[in-house]
């Protein structure tokens, strides 16, 4: 799909901020084809806060059916908006810089009815389809938030395996601490 945004401005300075609504597994890939000013533009000046924050999550973290109407049966993952979460709300409210990593059916066992969506499956990478290495020693956030659970607890017919999950859990946080 292409999105074609026109805007008129009052002269001065202005920032542009350029998200991803979507998760990985929807239009995995984007690109900006071109960005126009009438005039000239003063230059490339990169947001950085000295604020970082890392979130790792499932559905709710990527915004599934934040966008669906209520009394709508709307398709969840086609109506979402991953801007308007509870991440990106904290990163504004907090004035940070931020990264999310999400996907909705996600675990960290497993996910939904299933041994294979773990969240090593995409928290890895920034092009999950070319396995792009995510490099958490260049970003090393302050925080990190994560937000997993609900789909480990739906596969295997809601039969948890307590232990695995509790290990899985630890490991996942001593990888996190040991990278940041």
């Amino acid at each position: 799909t292409k999105y074609k945004v026109e805007t008129n401005l009052e002269k001065g300075e202005h920032t542009f901020l350029i998200q991803k609504a979507t998760e990985f597994s929807q239009n995995p890939r984007y690109e900006i084809t071109g960005i126009a000013f009438e005039g000239s533009p003063a230059g490339k000046k990169p947001y950085e806060s000295d604020k970082r924050i890392e979130f790792y999550g499932d559905s709710i973290t990527s915004g599934s059916g934040n966008l669906v109407p209520n009394g709508s049966n709307e398709v969840a993952w086609k109506a979402q908006n991953g801007c308007q979460t509870y991440a990106s709300f904290t990163a504004q409210a907090l004035g940070a810089d931020y990264a999310v990593a999400s996907a909705s059916g996600y675990g960290i066992i497993g996910g939904w009815n299933n041994f294979v969506n773990k969240l090593s499956t995409y928290s890895e990478y920034t092009l999950v389809d070319e396995k792009t290495p995510w490099s958490r020693v260049d970003y090393d956030a302050d925080l990190i938030v994560i937000n997993m659970g609900t789909n480990d607890h739906h596969r295997d017919g809601n039969n948890l395996d307590v232990e695995s999950y509790t290990k899985a859990c630890g490991d996942l946080v001593e990888k996190m601490r040991s990278e940041n």
